[in-house]
C-alpha cells in the first residue's frame, strides 16, 4: 500500500468503514482488560459457577467492552489521529511519468 500498488485490495482496505473497524477493534483489544480486570480482579466472593453465570458474564463483558472502546475511540483516538495528520508532515510520493 505504500508504494500506491494493490488496486481493487489497496482501496478496499483503505476505504473509511475498514479503517474505523480497525482502529475501534484495536481499543477493544487494548481496553478489554480493563474491564475483566475491574470485575473479577476486584471480587472477594467465592462465585457459584454455572452456564448461566458465564452467560450473563460474557454479555456484560462484550457490551462493556465495546462500549468503553466506542467511548475512548471518540475520546481519545481519533482526536488525537487528527492531531497528529495537522503536526507530522505527509510525504507524498512523486507520480511517474509514463
Amino acid at each position: 500500500m505504500a508504494t500506491k500498488t494493490g488496486g481493487f485490495m489497496r482501496n478496499f482496505l483503505q476505504s473509511k468503514p475498514l479503517v474505523f473497524l480497525g482502529n475501534f477493534n484495536y481499543c477493544v483489544y487494548v481496553f478489554h482488560f480493563l474491564i475483566l480486570y475491574l470485575r473479577f480482579g476486584t471480587t472477594t466472593k467465592m462465585v457459584v459457577l454455572s452456564d448461566k453465570f458465564y452467560l450473563i458474564n460474557l454479555s456484560v463483558d462484550i457490551i462493556g467492552s465495546f462500549a468503553v472502546a466506542m467511548m475512548l475511540y471518540f475520546l481519545l483516538e481519533h482526536p488525537f489521529a487528527k492531531l497528529q495528520k495537522r503536526l507530522l508532515p505527509q510525504i507524498r510520493t512523486p507520480k511517474k511519468n509514463s
